[in-house]
């Protein structure tokens, strides 16, 4: 404790910090939003989002304004500070003292040091007031001041005390310390220097504001807006997020109102700053949809098709075929195979993405103010965000369009009318977009006008969700899967669809991903077209009348095909919440029962909406109504007997990345896409695993797969023939939505998306091969908590398969032989088709195996969209035969050029031959070899040969090309070049000294 403190006054000081201040004044003068204006912005929150690569702020409430460059006020403004501080002429008085303490504890004593500064006096205090006025003729304007203040300095950390030497400073005090207030004193605190108040204008007239005066008219796109005939302006708006004028400092950078400011401290700036604002404003409130529910579509197989999907909200019918069936004396259709959208338990919610200049906002909803007399333009798109589990992404979308339904469910078409008659809100489609997809946010664009007749804008908009398209690839989207219809009890792939005599397209696959509305409303036989929103979240509707003849194709049961013309009427009334132009009450027609539709909707050649255009019976066709759609997510999968959360998907899998496998090379090699567009057809003797994908709710369950026919191979090469044997158990584990695993004889992994030609090894590990004595369905059968699911892949034997063989000559710079490259395709019911297969020539020569990326696509998809797939090919100079699974024997036809002179005094020659000739190699011996030194393209060109010499011929050589299709057993012609020699053989024109080069000229 202190047991005592003495101090000694040992000197006086006068101290003092005169320093300058400024006062700074920048006003800026917040205006309507038109056409030309600069923008300004503020916002609540604190957060950016990141969507699709677009850095957008965060918020449900944004305010953006113009920023004016000129303006004529009603009167001068002025505004103005008051300050108090020290006189910068005058000084601070202290008394020092040099105070020692005694301090003891425990027996223990000691001495402590301390230097302390007493006040006696200070400078006075100064008050003056700051004053800037801004002409009447500026909309901003600058200007600063300086003066000078007094603060006081600080302390030195020691001084130097003679016979002591350095001792602490402790500070300024109003006394001497005692034994209480040791190692301190009663601190001395100098008043601030602050701003005491302030005044500003709260209220004026604007008069002009860039060329615009109470009363006139903005316009901007087709909206427009009336300025105020009283066009007040203030300093300081209630409304937070609306620009101000106030006052802040640099010991507090708070920005305060003028009039309400008191006792702000400052340091060395003061600065009075911001915008100037009108005092009325309104709001355009935008609006996205509800979120709705993803759905995965697959294929099933069922005699009724309801008793698979009894229809929307739990599932929508995207695309089906039949199979015909000899039966008696007539085919018949029996059985329907279907692709069907189920709803899972995921949800894809709507965000807004606005656009206002070079600002980008984002929020589910959101409101946008600005001042009244703004006419302005915004950006807007809807994208959606699909969350399954823990794993989240943003989809694509397609073009955004407004909706005459809000995120709430309530219905805006009359608030649309008023808007629209007035010229408040202008919006027109930019016509079809089926053009392709973009990647990200596909934005419309609208235009507005806020004034004192509508100060309130509600508009609500749609994109179709696209959950194949996904920012960060969670789960691989097929569009199409290939398929397999019985004929005449014949698992095939060629039922068609087309007239009789005219272009038949067949039915070898079923879209996966297609819009959803209309082909269920074309398969389910519905008199209207029904809105998707309204369907799959039960929100209202307007409606559309209008009778829809579209074109269809019956089934003929005399030939099997879907080959009878039909009309398939859908009259409506139609159910739609899609504009494509905003319109007033005055031009609606076509009404129901005083059920509305914009007249724009679907009339005339003003249907603009993003999906679809339809065959019209008759010819022609037909545009849509504007009726919300959305695209299911295509799951590619083994034909099953339920509609159960399970899907399976066959993996080509080699054994060994070699010719001869054994168990001491065995690496089992998934081969992508996983999933594709052939989801169940295997090859009798090759490898496969299996990709079993959950598109359920969450849940926890152990999984057991058996196959009911084939050969089990284990890691040890050891085989045994399947009968319903345990081909995997998955122990009990959670499944999430889209999570998915490859499977195969006594093992699993978790799923990794697969390109085409894409593999995965695995190592040592077992695999399933189809069985070899059999062709036709193999069932596997899975089992989970909730019970059993059987599903069918097909065993395809070769007469399936078919080689696309292609031959193109090459032509070398530098050679002496030519030869024509041929290379061959492998396909599978006329699909590509990728196995590991090791192809062979004639004689058993081996050539290397190449897996080739390829499309396929469906022409009869509204999508119109393709997937990418893996092939097996073989490049080389084949002779005799190619066998890879498919076996095509090759004969040779040799092409000859024949040479005809058409002009004896010019020299041009006309070369021609017969087969699949492109165009011809022209060669000169140089060097000892042939060197190139012209390609002519075409099966019949002309040459000037006069310039070749007998003793220096040119070799011409056909440059031939074919492609065609052979099935398996079946004969290709290879077309061969046979070189010929071309030299100047007439004695027109006379002949060069013996040994001149030769040279070549082409063209006429």
């Amino acid at each position: 404790m202190v047991e005592n403190v003495n101090c000694t006054n040992y000197a006086n000081a006068s101290l003092a910090s005169p320093y300058d201040v400024t006062a700074s004044f920048d006003m800026s003068t917040a205006t309507i939003l038109h056409p030309g204006a600069s923008v300004g912005y503020s916002w609540s929150g604190d957060s950016t989002a990141i969507i699709w690569g677009i850095r957008a702020l965060n918020s449900s409430k944004v305010a953006v304004w113009g920023v004016a460059g000129s303006a004529v006020w009603d009167r001068d403004l002025s505004f103005s500070v008051s300050v108090e501080y020290y006189n910068p002429d005058q000084s601070w008085t202290f008394d020092k003292y040099y105070c020692k303490a005694r301090l003891c504890y425990n027996g223990y004593c000691w001495v402590e040091h301390g230097v302390f500064y007493k006040k006696i006096g200070e400078p006075d205090r100064v008050s003056r007031t700051i004053t800037f006025t801004v002409p009447h003729d500026r909309a901003f304007y600058s200007s600063q001041t300086t003066f000078r203040a007094n603060r006081l300095p600080d302390l030195p950390q020691y001084e130097w005390m003679p016979n002591v030497g350095p001792v602490e400073v402790r500070g300024y005090c109003t006394d001497k310390p005692t034994a209480s207030t040791w190692p301190s004193c009663n601190r001395y605190e100098p008043s601030k220097n602050v701003v005491k108040s302030g005044s500003a204008p709260t209220l004026w007239k604007a008069l002009i504001i860039d060329r615009y005066s109470p009363g006139s008219v903005v316009r901007y796109g087709g909206a427009n807006a009336t300025v105020p005939n009283s066009w007040y302006y203030t300093d300081w708006h209630n409304n937070e997020l609306y620009p101000r004028i106030g006052v802040s400092t640099d010991a507090d950078p708070v920005l305060e109102r003028l009039s309400w400011v008191s006792n702000k401290p400052f340091n060395s700036r003061i600065t009075i700053s911001g915008h100037v604002s009108p005092t009325d404003w309104g709001a355009v409130s935008l609006s996205a949809p509800k979120p709705v529910p993803l759905y995965v579509s697959r294929v099933v197989m069922k005699s009724e098709l309801r008793d698979a999907c009894p229809g929307p909200p739990g599932c929508f019918l995207i695309d089906m075929v039949g199979n015909s069936t000899w039966v008696g004396d007539r085919w018949v259709w029996k059985d329907t195979l279907a692709s069907i959208a189920q709803r899972t338990g995921v949800s894809l919610t709507p965000y807004l993405i606005v656009k206002v200049a070079d600002f980008y906002f984002a929020s589910r909803d959101m409101e946008l103010d600005a001042p009244l007399g703004s006419a302005y333009g915004l950006s807007v798109a809807v994208t959606w965000l699909v969350r399954t589990g823990s794993k989240s992404t943003w989809i694509g979308s397609g073009v955004t369009r407004p909706r005459a339904v809000d995120g709430a469910g309530n219905l805006l078409s009359r608030v649309y009318e008023e808007a629209g008659a007035e010229g408040k809100l202008a919006y027109e489609s930019d016509g079809l977009a089926t053009a392709g997809w973009i990647r990200g946010p596909r934005f419309t664009s609208v235009s507005f006008g806020i004034d004192g007749s509508h100060s309130t804008l509600q508009t609500a908009w749609f994109s179709p969700p696209n959950p194949c398209e996904q920012e960060n690839t969670l789960f691989h989207c097929v569009y199409s899967q290939h398929v397999f219809t019985k004929v005449n009890g014949t698992w095939v792939g060629y039922a068609k669809v087309g007239p009789q005599g005219g272009v038949q397209f067949p039915i070898n696959k079923l879209r996966l991903v297609d819009w959803i509305v209309p082909s269920e409303t074309f398969i389910s036989g519905r008199t209207a077209f029904f809105d998707f929103m309204s369907a799959a979240v039960g929100d209202p509707y307007i409606f559309f009348d209008h009778y829809y003849n579209l074109q269809c194709w019956a089934f003929n049961p005399s030939t099997g095909d879907f080959d009878i013309e039909s009309s398939c009427p859908v009259p409506g009334p139609h159910s739609v919440s899609l504009l494509s132009e905003v319109y007033g009450v005055s031009q609606y027609k076509n009404t129901t029962d005083e059920r509305r539709l914009y007249q724009q909707t679907a009339s005339g050649v003003s249907w603009k909406f993003y999906n679809y255009a339809f065959e019209k019976y008759g010819g022609g066709e037909e545009h849509p109504a504007g009726w919300t759609d959305a695209l299911p997510l295509g799951v590619p999968s083994m034909a099953s007997n339920s509609t159960s959360p399970w899907y399976i998907f066959i993996v080509p899998a080699t054994a060994c990345d070699g010719t001869i496998c054994t168990a001491s090379n065995l690496n089992v090699r998934l081969w992508g896409p996983a999933p594709g567009p052939t989801a169940d057809a295997a090859l009798p003797g090759a490898g496969y695993a299996f990709l079993v994908v959950y598109i359920g709710n969450e849940t926890e369950t152990d999984l057991k797969i058996y196959v009911e026919k084939g050969i089990l191979v284990d890691s040890a090469m050891g085989a045994k023939k399947a009968n319903w044997d345990l081909l995997v158990h998955i122990p009990k584990r959670r499944w999430e939505p889209l999570d998915a695993a490859y499977v195969g004889y006594g093992w699993y992994r978790d799923y990794t998306a697969l390109d085409a030609c894409q593999s995965q090894a695995l190592g040592r590990v077992g695999y399933y091969v189809a069985p070899t004595d059999w062709v036709g369905p193999v069932q596997l059968k899975l089992v989970d908590s909730r019970g059993a699911t059987h599903f069918a892949f097909f065993v395809l034997p070769p007469q399936s398969a078919s080689l696309r063989i292609e031959g193109r000559t090459e032509t070398p710079n530098r050679t002496n032989t030519w030869q024509t490259l041929i290379t061959a395709y492998l396909y599978v019911n006329g699909v590509p088709y990728f196995h590991g297969f090791t192809p062979f020539g004639e004689g058993g020569r081996q050539y290397e195996r190449k897996c080739v990326v390829t499309t396929v696509s469906n022409a009869k998809s509204f999508l119109k969209a393709s997937d990418s797939v893996s092939q097996l090919a073989a490049i080389g100079d084949f002779w005799g035969a190619v066998d890879m699974f498919a076996r095509v024997r090759l004969r040779d036809m040799f092409v000859e050029p024949r040479f005809e002179l058409l002009n004896a005094t010019t020299g041009d020659v006309l070369i021609t031959a017969d087969g699949p000739v492109v165009g011809y190699a022209v060669y000169f011996q140089r060097g000892g070899s042939w060197s190139l030194v012209e390609v002519v393209h075409g099966p019949r060109v002309i040459i000037r040969a006069s310039y070749i010499w007998p003793w220096d011929p040119a070799l011409v050589v056909p440059i031939i090309h074919f492609s065609y299709v052979v099935e398996d057993g079946g004969e290709a012609v290879v077309y061969r070049p046979r070189p010929a020699l071309l030299f100047k053989w007439w004695a027109e024109g006379g002949f060069a000294p013996y040994g001149t080069p030769s040279v070549i000229r082409t063209g006429t």
